[in-house]
């Protein structure tokens, strides 16, 4: 069977030779393009099955990976669990350092900030995110206003049902 790109090709060439064709052609042709059109449909028939089976992969990809990253989250906060445990019981036991087998348990000194009121700190001190309401922009372009810095575009998606 010929590839969707082939039959579209030979659908245009036939369309092509019917606008040029002499009347007696014509009947021919147009069972010529009827053959190609329904063979098109075949074809479609079996990318859109293929699509869906793609899909449905796809979306059992995803519950596979959010049922691992919620396993995975799950043993991080264990093993963070632990880790806070033996911070208590060493802090408990008053051991700065311990060695434990093939392991060496110490601390260290650090310095984090820690915010008490972000509405008090300076402009200098605080990260703002710019980003642009498209859902507002797109309500005022459709009512007429101009906004400068965008448009409206017409996209053609193709939908399948």
């Amino acid at each position: 069977m010929n590839s969707l790109y082939e039959l579209s090709n030979n659908y245009i060439a036939v369309q092509q030779m019917i606008e040029n064709a002499e009347p007696e052609e014509l009947e021919m042709l147009n069972d010529t393009l009827d053959a190609i059109n329904d063979s098109v449909e075949v074809k479609a028939e079996n990318i859109i099955k293929f699509y869906f089976n793609l899909k449905g992969d796809a979306d059992k990809c995803k519950a596979e990976a959010q049922r691992l990253s919620a396993k995975s989250k799950a043993l991080e906060n264990k093993a963070e669990r632990m880790k806070e445990y033996l911070d208590r019981e060493l802090n408990a036991m008053g051991l700065d350092k311990l060695k434990a087998g093939t392991f060496n348990l110490s601390y260290r000194k650090s310095k984090a900030v820690e915010v008490e009121d972000i509405a008090v700190l300076s402009d200098e001190y605080k990260k703002v995110a710019v980003t642009a309401d498209k859902m507002a922009i797109k309500r005022a372009l459709q009512d007429g206003v101009e906004v400068a810095g965008a448009k409206l575009v017409e996209n053609r998606n193709l939908n399948i049902k």
